[in-house]
Formats: C-alpha cells, sequence, structure tokens
C-alpha cells in the first residue's frame, strides 16, 4: 500500500474505531496482514460506491442536456440504481397510468414482453405500508395469482421469472409532489433483508429520479410548446397566403358567376344554354374550394354567425378527399338535408371537425384490411336542455383505444403519436371550443372494435335573421335606384353594371377618394364599396363617411372576396353594415340590395 492510501486509510480507520491505536493492538503475529488487507478492503469498497454513486447521479443530470425520451430517462435510473446499491441483481421501474401501473423500464427481464402486463393501482399500493416510501417483499405468488388478470399473471410467470426473486426493495418516486411510479430492486441470491445503507441508496436514487423527470418532463412539455408555436405559425401564415389568393380569385370568379346567370337568361339554344351551365358548375365548384380554404383559415370568434352543420361537414370531407382517397379510406355520409341552424363560429367548429376526421384516418392507417369511416349527424332532444341539440359522431373501425388511453385523451400534451406527428394539443383544444358553445364532446372505444367521437351542440338561432331571402320579391331586379360602386376591379364593376343597368343609374368610383368626392356633390339609394382596395380602404372610407354623411352610411353595402381576415371581421361587427361576399351572383346582389332598401322604409 502507497503511503497516500495508508494515510487516508488511517483516516478512515479513526472515523470507525474511534482512534488509530488499533492498528497497534491488534496487528500483531499472523493477524496482521489478514486484518490490514480486510480492512482496507472495507474501506475502498465503500470509497467506490460511495465515488460510483456520485459519479451516476453526475450522468443522469447530464441526460437533460440531451433529448432523450422519457423512457430512456426511465432506463437509466434503473440501470443506475441496479448498479449502485448492494444487494440489486435485476429490477423494474413501474409507472402508474390511471387505474393501473405498467413496466417503462426493466433490467434483466424482457421488456416487450412484459409491456401488456398491468399492476392494479389499489392493490399495489398496499405494498408499501402507510406513510412509508419503500418496503421490502419476498412472497409474490400469492399477491400475483390474486389481483393480476391472466394475461398479465401469464405474462410475469412466463417472462419476469417471479420464481427467481428472493427478495425486492420497493422505493417510491415522486414527481412533482405526486406519485409518479415505483423503484422495484430484485436480489436472486438469497432472502436475507437488504441492508439500511441499500435502502437509503435506493430512496436517494428514487427522490434523484423524481427531480430528473420532473425537468424531463418540462422540457418535453417546453419542446412541445415550442413545435405548436412553430405549426401556429405556419397556420397564420397559410391562412394570410389563403386571405390574399381567395381575394384575388374571387375577383374574377365574380364575373364568370355573374354572367353565366346573366346569360341563361338570355333565349339560348339547348346547346348553348347546357354550354353555359356548365361553366356555371365548374364555377361553382371553384367557389366551393375557396371557401373551404377560408372556413379553415378563418379566425372569428364564438358566435359570429349561422352555421349549417351538413354543408361544414361536406367542406371538410371535401379538403380532406385527397388525402383518404390516397389511404383508401371510404366515407359514408348519413347527413340529414333538415338539421337546424346553429349559431356559432364556423372557423372553430371545422377546426374540431377536421381534427376529429384527421384522427380517425390516422387511426384507420393502422388497419391492415377494410378501412371504413362513417360521418354521422342527428337531432334530438335532451331532457332538462332549453334547446334541441345536434349531434355528430364520427366512427372508425379502426384499432381502437385501451381504457387507459380513452381516460386522457382530452388531456393537453397527451398523444399516442410519435414525436413529431402530434404536439397532443388537438383534443385539448377540441374541448374548449365545444365548451365555449356549450356542448360536449366524448369517445367511445374498444381495443379491436375502433372509436367513436360524439359531438353535441346545442341548436342556439341567432336574434336578428335574414328574412325572406329566398322569395320572388327579394330576386327580381331592383328597379329605378341610383347606385355608386366603388371598386378598383374592372371585372367586378362591369358584371354589376350590366346586372343592374338600364332599369337603374350607376356611378362607379374606382378608388374611396374618388367616391367621397363624389358624394359631395351627388345622394345615392345604394353605395357598394369593396373592402380591400388600394390606396383608402373599406375601413377607411367608412370612417369618413361616417363623420360627413352620417345617413349615407346606413345606404353602405360592403362586399369582399377575402372573407377570412380577422380585422375585416372585427369591423363589420362594431359597424353592424351587411358584406357581400365575392364571388356573388346577380341574384344575391339583388337580395343585398332589397336589404337595405327594406331597412330604410
Amino acid at each position: 500500500m502507497n503511503r497516500m492510501r495508508y494515510n487516508e486509510f488511517v483516516a478512515y480507520s479513526t472515523l470507525r474505531y474511534g482512534s488509530a491505536s488499533f492498528l497497534c493492538t491488534y496487528m500483531k503475529g499472523d493477524n496482521v496482514a489478514r486484518l490490514h488487507r480486510k480492512a482496507y478492503r472495507r474501506w475502498r469498497s465503500s470509497l467506490q460506491q460511495t465515488q460510483q454513486l456520485a459519479q451516476s447521479l453526475v450522468a443522469l443530470y447530464q441526460l437533460l442536456r440531451t433529448t432523450q425520451s422519457l423512457d430512456t430517462i426511465l432506463q437509466a435510473i434503473l440501470e443506475t440504481a441496479v448498479r449502485c446499491v448492494p444487494g440489486a441483481q435485476r429490477g423494474s421501474l413501474i409507472v402508474r397510468e390511471g387505474e393501473y401501473f405498467r413496466y417503462h423500464a426493466t433490467y434483466g427481464y424482457n421488456l416487450e414482453k412484459l409491456k401488456p402486463a398491468r399492476f392494479p393501482a389499489e392493490q399495489f399500493l398496499r405494498l408499501l405500508p402507510e406513510g412509508q416510501r419503500r418496503s421490502q417483499n419476498i412472497r409474490y405468488e400469492e399477491w400475483n395469482s390474486t389481483y393480476l388478470d391472466d394475461e398479465s399473471y401469464r405474462l410475469l410467470r412466463t417472462y419476469g421469472d417471479i420464481h427467481l426473486i428472493r427478495r425486492s426493495l420497493l422505493s417510491s418516486i415522486f414527481v412533482s409532489g405526486a406519485f409518479f411510479g415505483t423503484l422495484v430492486l430484485d436480489n436472486l441470491h438469497n432472502y436475507a433483508t437488504f441492508p439500511p445503507a441499500s435502502e437509503a441508496t435506493a430512496l436517494l436514487l428514487a427522490e434523484q429520479a423524481g427531480v430528473v423527470i420532473e425537468h424531463a418532463q418540462l422540457l418535453d412539455n417546453l419542446r412541445r410548446t415550442n413545435s405548436l408555436l412553430a405549426e401556429t405559425e405556419k397556420l397564420a401564415s397559410l391562412g394570410r397566403l389563403i386571405s390574399g389568393v381567395a381575394h384575388e380569385i374571387n375577383n374574377p370568379l365574380t364575373a364568370v358567376l355573374g354572367y353565366t346567370d346573366l346569360l341563361q337568361l338570355e333565349d339560348l339554344s339547348p346547346e348553348a344554354f347546357s354550354a353555359v351551365d356548365q361553366i356555371r358548375l365548374g364555377a361553382e365548384r371553384m367557389r366551393s374550394v375557396i371557401r373551404n380554404l377560408q372556413v379553415f383559415a378563418r379566425q372569428q370568434r364564438p358566435g359570429h354567425g349561422e352555421v349549417h352543420f351538413s354543408l361544414l361537414i361536406n367542406q371538410i370531407l371535401a379538403l380532406k378527399q385527397a388525402d383518404l382517397l390516397i389511404d383508401q379510406i371510404t366515407v359514408e355520409r348519413e347527413l340529414p338535408l333538415d338539421l337546424p341552424m346553429l349559431w356559432g363560429d364556423a372557423g372553430a367548429l371545422s377546426q374540431v371537425l377536421l381534427n376529429l376526421v384527421s384522427n380517425a384516418q390516422h387511426a384507420l392507417r393502422l388497419n391492415a384490411g377494410e378501412r371504413r369511416m362513417r360521418v354521422q349527424a342527428w337531432k334530438s332532444a335532451v331532457e332538462d336542455a332549453p334547446n334541441e341539440r345536434i349531434t355528430i359522431a364520427v366512427r372508425d373501425n379502426g384499432p381502437g383505444m385501451t381504457p387507459e388511453v380513452l381516460n386522457r385523451i382530452f388531456e393537453p400534451f397527451f398523444t399516442t403519436k410519435p414525436q413529431d406527428q402530434g404536439a397532443g394539443l388537438g383534443l385539448s383544444m377540441c374541448y374548449g371550443i365545444v365548451a365555449a358553445h356549450g356542448g360536449r364532446i366524448w369517445a367511445e372505444s374498444e381495443v379491436g372494435a375502433g372509436t367513436t367521437m360524439l359531438l353535441e351542440l346545442p341548436v342556439q338561432h341567432a336574434t336578428e335573421r335574414q328574412a325572406g331571402l329566398g322569395d320572388e320579391e327579394t330576386t327580381r331586379r331592383p328597379d329605378g335606384l341610383r347606385l355608386l360602386i366603388v371598386d378598383d376591379d374592372e371585372l367586378v364593376v362591369r358584371l354589376v353594371r350590366d346586372a343592374l343597368m338600364p332599369q337603374n343609374q350607376l356611378s362607379v368610383a374606382r378608388t374611396g377618394h374618388a367616391a367621397l368626392n363624389i358624394l359631395d356633390h351627388e345622394a345615392f339609394d345604394i353605395i357598394l364599396c369593396d373592402l380591400k382596395m388600394p390606396g383608402m380602404r373599406g375601413n377607411e372610407f367608412y370612417r369618413i363617411l361616417h363623420d360627413t354623411s352620417p345617413k349615407m352610411v346606413e345606404r353602405l353595402l360592403f362586399i369582399s372576396g377575402d372573407t377570412s381576415n380577422l380585422g375585416s371581421h372585427d369591423f363589420l361587427d362594431s359597424t353592424q353594415r351587411p358584406l357581400l361576399a365575392k364571388p356573388f351572383t346577380p341574384t344575391e346582389l339583388y337580395q343585398a340590395i332589397h336589404q337595405i332598401n327594406r331597412a330604410q322604409q
């Protein structure tokens, strides 16, 4: 033994025996060398264990700097415990999931084989004496056969080697003050009690594991939140792109739709009428696609307007049609035409429906055979409820969910998808949107029997309804009116002129400034103003007109091809002025004009 080691050994002996003089008393005769080696080995073993424990704790904390998954961190914690706790040869880390405990890490056992096994939480917790965070057990066979289901019992007998375990040391792990799981260390050599030093080391590792897991969860949630923010920014950018594209497309599309309607009023040959009708159908299809995109991109507050749910569902399915065909998913629809209208946020509700359809699609991808999705809607009266309710069901014949997963699907950040395929916020956001509309959302599922997502919403009608929009009086061409159209798009101006003249007088202004100059000298029955123009925009035109000619404001009808802009909706809500969305037909233009005239009578 070198001099430095000898001095360290003397210091250790002094602490252990109270004095170094024992060396002189006992180190005589043949026992000197043996006693010397035995004491030195004991000292060196204790020092090595302490160093190993310290190094292992440092290694655990270094894991936090990496992007390891929580299960990887749990495995590292378990391996550290088996390495550092005297008497431990094998082990497992069992985590609580609702009403059961499940394996999340093993050492010396086959984790994949044991993962399906589950331990009833109430009975498992009884293995830990009340108020204690650790315990030791030597008999499992009787407990397992009493409380485990047949499959879990078979898995433990086959892959858990319970017949080899002589004694186990259990230590509780707490994360943020809540019980998280149990560190189980097994001794396969003898039935001897784990010494106090082993219990203390295991409990220390369990305590440190709680801190490491808490930090790992915080970092994981932070990463998911950052991912969600990035996705939100992408959606916001997509919304802005859709807004600009819709505005540019809707102007020429207004002309296409409008002129096909005007042409069909002429005396055309059957062949020409059929050709024009095909043009109209194609334009209607384009309008439907654009409006589907606008519904998806819309950012409105709840309670914005009436929502036709059958139409909304068909719009969402139209958006997903290509993806569903690629995944070979057959969609069945049961959507009655007489569903009552809802009063709510069409954009937010479309987000809910899109999420439910996308989740069903993701589940069906796991099916090797036939893939079916059924979307149903029906109305019903609920006892003690003031209004009728509409129920929507999205069913799939996918693999279904376990009760544990089913109980957690609305929890924020909970997801069964891979880390890069979902942040676990979709259904929790749906829950909040549905609750804000006074409804409820829930799921029904069984493993192997598919999943049904159900959405129930109250029928709340608007306080002010647009009356008489379909009668003959509001669809005929107005007569004898003086109108001013403020729009920079030549196609829209020409359509409005051809739709209203010669029965009416029409003046045109290409900018807001030009319109204000005209209004200084002339009065009009109707002012049609585009919301989105170069120079002076529609909202600025309104404010100046309100200050200079407040009575003329009551004759103002806005037109716009950008119906998904949040600022535009806020402005229209505050002014209570009507909006005619592009693309519109001559009949829709007539209806809007008649409404304003009625309001002036």
